[in-house]
């Protein structure tokens, strides 16, 4: 059950690796080279932001059902929702 865990969060940390590597980089690409500082900073607001809702949410989710289901299925709900954004 362990290794479950384990293979589950280096498979998270591989693909936040490939995410990263391929968005900031991008970001240059696609924004008016007069703007890249300021859509640089951007979504680094925007990541920051996320990284300090996303834990209380988290919480706010296991607190009220005691259970890590409904975690998982809010992870997979946000994933869905971030394929569907980038293929549109």
């Amino acid at each position: 059950h362990i290794y479950n865990i384990i293979f589950g969060l280096f498979l998270f940390g591989l693909s936040f690796s490939i995410f990263a590597a391929v968005v900031w980089p991008s970001i240059a690409l696609v924004v008016n080279e007069k703007y890249v500082g300021f859509a640089l900073s951007l979504t680094t607001s925007m990541q920051n932001l996320s990284m300090s809702l996303f834990p209380l949410i988290v919480a706010f989710i296991y607190s009220k059902y005691n259970r890590y289901d409904y975690v998982l299925s809010f992870f997979t709900l946000l994933s869905i929702i971030a394929i569907l954004l980038s293929i549109s």
